[in-house]
């Protein structure tokens, strides 16, 4: 049995994994080295008294303080950002064949991306700076005199490590730097676009910590010779302890690296060679070269764009606490007495302190990220036939249902003749002569217009007409002759014997036999004619599959046909004695009334009327001739199968809403003529009258697969907008194309700001209505339009079916300043979130600031302003590839209505689509 393909549009998905591994967290090229110190803290006292007349005097001054220094080379950041992306493509092409690859960018992978450090190799010194002075004197009458001082200045290395060392210094003060740490927990992700940031935080655990005496430290680095700071006097009838100093510290290093991607470029290579590279989100279109006949693999490769912001930094906490001079006095029970001075001091608590990398064309770089690949298969051609003596067959350009029927053709005479075999024969073979039953050598005329002959030796042949005028001649002994021209072509076949001849299932065919035929004739449809030579028919009719011209009463000719007989009709003429001409139509189209009509014509050349009601209207094939009447029309269909209709009635109301086909609006070329416009796109045209001196065609592709659709429409332009000019009331038309600002979850929107005249300082902004009329996404694009000259906003890819509102708030920067972005739309007198179907003026509420209900706010959505009033008007951008909006920032009742207050221009990447089914 065949296996045949049809060609539509399928979906590739693919994760594209980017990797950078050991990249420099700092610069591109060599890691610069850091070689800084920080004093930490810095501490001191000074103080004196007496005591017993004056007997004991004491004086004491001491100063501390802790130095951090540093150095270090540049460590290095690992990332993994995972893409999801997709592309729109034909499952099928074939050789000659134009195609268009749509990529489309579906977002980052939140749950898969990894941000991993290297720590940077650190050399770290930390030390004490330690000056004292201390004197005691003791002068009695009674008990003598004695004294003692003191004088220290030095700085004692504490710490003096590298990266993953560890030391223990003495007990309770251990000092550990590591190499590398674990940040997954702390990887998050940012932004609302399909390219989201990702940011990393991370703190390291205390990498020194202290809990220890400093003086004796000082005292076992110093050794013997260090005085001592506490004894006794007067066979220790008095004590003293000149000062203790206990620290208590911490130093922790934190880290933030912020990568804000900007763009995937993907190149999209071709095995013939070709190679197109474009952002992720456009489109490329390859041609198929003529000799082609293999698989078309094409190779995707992608590189990203972006900037990483890296700071690092340290954190830390100490406490030193100081005790000066204290003891007792066993004498005359005095008792103890000081300590002259205590404090806890926080020396140091303090947040990161921050090295900075901020990035931009000496910041990061992507040298070390891969490069990720893979491939796009789409098949050659649109399946296999399998015929008598099993042989093989291309069927290139062939629909399914062309495939579909010439295989049951073939069955159908291998079947009758009882013949088998096991001869393959490749097509376009030697042509060598070959008696035996059950195998055929096969000819194939697959160019638009050529003329061909089957030559002896081929029993089968078989036209794919890419254009109008191919055709094909049989030999006396050929068996099969076959066409299946494109939509809205033609081909003809004429027959060298007693072929069996078969129609495809798309365009029109021309049957040429004469009387001595004794084939048959199958497929036909509407549009396709017969001719045959050496009858003059007086009457033709049909009995049951049997095609009956009548000479006279008793000179009858039969010819045997199949086909969609019980819905064709005909029409014959005589040319004399050159023979009789048949052309077959369909039954005719009921004529529109002035009700909502559907009216389908049949595959052939027909006239359709509309008549007055919103009607949906497909002509089918064949030259049709359509009045669409009045009303809000549509002109469905394929777009092979409109070629040559002629279209009158086409108003701004009216649409065309073309099948399976994704056409981008850079693809149409549009030709004006008296009264006219002629679209033409892919070999096809198609003549539309009215009149079309005040605007351009705008073109929505959407869709995917089985829905994938293109819908023309003719916008009126933007009018001339003057400050304080009113606009004429009957050009006031709100957002005229809301179809244009739908989405499809393919593709992607953006905001240009075009201009703004206005004595507020306005603020406007955008969100998403979802198909349940839900609104959501709230963002404010420009915060102040009166300070705003130029700018681009990326809207993103939207929903199936979700919409595009835009707001614009009165004197918004006035009032508000810059809003946070924590904006949402919530039902009047309520908390949900806002619909659009409620049809009533929501409410701006702020996360942070409440709702926001000083100055009025207009909706694109003119359901949403108070008394339904429209505060905006539209219009296409000369070219038809834009859609500009004109804000009225006054209630319109009582404003200028000058609509220039802001102006701003939505466009989509679609316009270079090129996909014709």
């Amino acid at each position: 049995m065949a296996t045949t393909i049809a060609p539509s549009i399928v979906t590739d998905a693919e994760k594209v994994e980017f990797k950078t591994t050991d990249q420099s967290m700092w610069s591109t090229g060599q890691a610069f080295t850091i070689n800084e110190s920080w004093t930490l803290f810095e501490e001191g006292f000074s103080d004196s008294f007496s005591e017993f007349d004056d007997d004991l005097t004491v004086s004491a001054s001491a100063s501390v303080s802790l130095v951090f220094s540093v150095e270090a080379d540049a460590g290095s950041i690992s990332l993994k950002y995972p893409v999801d992306v997709s592309f729109q493509m034909p499952n099928v092409v074939a050789a000659g064949q134009q195609f268009t690859v749509q990529s489309i960018n579906n977002g980052l992978d939140g749950s898969a991306t990894h941000f991993d450090a290297k720590f940077p190799e650190f050399k770290v010194d930390l030390n004490v700076i330690f000056t004292a002075d201390f004197s005691l004197n003791f002068d009695s009458d009674l008990f003598g005199s004695d004294s003692v001082g003191y004088d220290y200045d030095n700085t004692i290395k504490l710490i003096s490590l590298h990266s993953g060392d560890r030391k223990t210094i003495v007990d309770g003060f251990d000092v550990f730097l590591p190499k590398a740490y674990d940040p997954s927990l702390t990887t998050e992700q940012s932004g609302s676009g399909p390219l989201a940031g990702v940011t990393l935080d991370v703190t390291t655990p205390d990498i020194a910590t202290v809990d220890v005496d400093v003086l004796a430290v000082i005292e076992d680095i110093v050794g013997p010779e260090f005085p001592s700071l506490s004894g006794s006097f007067l066979d220790g009838d008095i004590s003293y302890n000149l000062l203790t100093a206990e620290l208590d510290a911490g130093l922790a290093i934190t880290q933030q690296f912020q990568f804000l991607p900007t763009e995937i470029d993907v190149t999209l290579t071709a095995p013939w060679g070709e190679s197109v590279t474009i952002p992720v989100g456009q489109s490329a279109t390859f041609n198929v070269p003529y000799y082609w006949d293999k698989e078309t693999t094409l190779t995707a490769s992608y590189s990203l764009q972006g900037n990483l912001v890296n700071q690092t930094g340290f954190i830390g906490t100490a406490t030193l606490n100081l005790t000066a001079l204290g003891g007792n006095v066993d004498l005359f029970d005095y008792g103890p007495f000081g300590p002259l001075y205590t404090d806890d001091i926080p020396v140091y608590n303090s947040g990161a302190i921050y090295i900075y990398n901020p990035g931009g064309p000496g910041g990061f770089a992507f040298e070390g990220f891969n490069t990720p690949t893979h491939n796009l298969r789409i098949e050659y051609g649109s399946g296999t036939l399998v015929g008598p003596g099993d042989f093989g067959l291309d069927g290139a350009g062939f629909t399914a249902n062309d495939a579909a029927l010439i295989q049951a053709t073939l069955n159908a005479i291998a079947t009758a003749a009882g013949d088998t075999g096991t001869n393959a024969y490749i097509v376009g073979g030697s042509g060598s002569a070959d008696a035996e039953d059950g195998k055929l050598n096969v000819q194939i005329v697959d160019s638009g217009a050529a003329s061909g002959f089957l030559g002896y030796g081929f029993d089968a042949g078989f036209i794919w007409a890419g254009g109008d005028g191919a055709s094909l001649t049989g030999n006396n002994e050929s068996r099969l002759l076959a066409a299946a021209p494109k939509r809205g072509g033609t081909a003809s076949l004429t027959a060298g014997g007693n072929e069996l001849m078969v129609a495809g299932q798309t365009g029109q065919v021309v049957f040429n036999i004469s009387t001595g035929f004794n084939g048959m004739i199958a497929g036909l449809q509407a549009g396709d004619v017969i001719n045959i030579t050496g009858v003059q028919a007086v009457d033709v009719y049909l009995e049951g599959s049997t095609l009956v011209f009548m000479e006279s009463p008793f000179e009858r000719y039969e010819v045997a046909v199949s086909g969609d007989l019980e819905n064709l009709y005909f029409r014959f003429t005589n040319d004399g004695w050159d023979g009789t001409s048949l052309t077959f139509v369909g039954p005719p189209p009921t004529p529109g009334t002035e009700a909502d009509d559907t009216i389908t014509g049949s595959s052939g050349s027909e006239t359709l009327n509309g008549g007055a009601g919103d009607d949906s209207i497909v002509g089918g094939g064949g030259t049709d001739t359509i009045d669409l009447g009045s009303g809000a029309d549509t002109l469905g269909g394929y777009w092979g199968d409109m070629n040559g209709d002629i279209v009158s009635g086409f108003t701004s109301e009216d649409r065309i809403d073309i099948t399976g086909s994704l056409i981008g609006r850079s693809n149409f070329d549009v030709a004006l003529g008296t009264g006219t416009a002629t679209l033409t796109a892919a070999g096809t045209s198609i003549q539309l009258n009215g009149d079309f001196t005040g605007g351009d065609f705008m073109v929505i592709t959407r869709g995917t697969g089985a829905d994938a659709h293109t819908t023309v429409t003719f916008e009126n332009y933007l009018p001339d907008l003057r400050e304080g000019v009113s606009v004429d009331p009957a050009q006031i038309n709100g957002v005229n194309n809301e179809a244009f600002l739908t989405g499809d979850g393919f593709v992607h929107f953006t905001v240009d700001f075009r201009s703004a005249a206005s004595g507020y300082a306005n603020s406007l902004g955008t969100y998403h209505v979802a198909a349940d009329g839900t609104i959501s996404d709230v963002q404010i694009l420009f915060d102040n339009t009166r300070d705003t000259t130029s700018g681009s906003v990326d809207l993103g890819v939207l929903a199936n079916n979700a919409r595009i509102g835009f707001f614009l708030i009165q004197d918004g920067y006035g009032r508000y300043g810059s809003l946070p972005n924590d904006l949402s739309f919530r039902a009047p007198a309520g908390d949900a979130a806002a619909d659009l179907d409620a049809g009533l003026p929501p409410t701006l509420t702020s996360a942070s600031l409440g709702a926001l209900t000083t100055v009025p706010i207009f909706h694109s959505f003119s359901t949403l302003n108070p008394d339904d009033a429209i505060q905006v008007l539209s219009g296409v951008s000369p070219g038809g590839q834009q859609l500009l909006i004109g804000f009225e920032d006054l209630v319109s009742s009582i404003g200028d209505n000058d609509f220039q207050d802001v102006v701003i221009s939505v466009r989509v990447d679609t316009d270079n689509m090129f996909l014709v089914v």
